[in-house]
């Protein structure tokens, strides 16, 4: 069988684990393979704001996976499906943290919200600042929607 198509996460095999810049060799290789014909699908536990910093990096995609898989969008940006967590479920997940003044921050496509701040959260910031992302994230237009 042939493969038709790639799929990439976006750290370390299209960024580098020292200073999280994309490769420039893994941008020419992506678009060798679209050159060839092949589907290449970006696949991300981040929000669809990555999408931003994708066109900024030159880096073009068939289709994208984003939020740990809730939502896909083509290389247009047009959302094609997503899926939520059930309100209730988030309120009792928040009272929980709160209650137990737990670190703890949810990412919405509006970007990242804390609910409680502590030394965890601090250094996951850290690490958002190593992609390029300010805190807080400023709200950008992904298919019609905020992200």
């Amino acid at each position: 069988m042939k493969y038709k198509v790639f799929i990439f996460d976006i750290d370390n095999p299209l960024t580098s684990s020292r200073d999280w810049q994309f490769v420039p060799s893994a941008i020419e290789a992506l678009k060798q393979l679209r050159g060839k014909g092949y589907t290449v699908v970006i696949s991300s536990g981040r929000t669809p704001g990555l999408a931003v910093m994708l066109d900024e990096a030159g880096i073009e995609y068939d289709y994208f996976v984003g939020a740990n898989g809730h939502m896909v969008a083509d290389g247009r940006k047009n959302v094609l499906w997503e899926t939520h967590f059930d309100p209730e479920l988030c309120n009792r997940i928040e009272r929980f943290v709160r209650k137990h003044d737990m670190g703890f921050f949810w990412k919405f496509t509006e970007g990242p919200y804390i609910i409680v701040s502590n030394e965890t959260i601090e250094r996951i910031f850290s690490v958002y600042h190593c992609h390029g992302i300010e805190r807080p994230t400023p709200f950008l237009t992904f298919g019609g929607a905020m992200v």
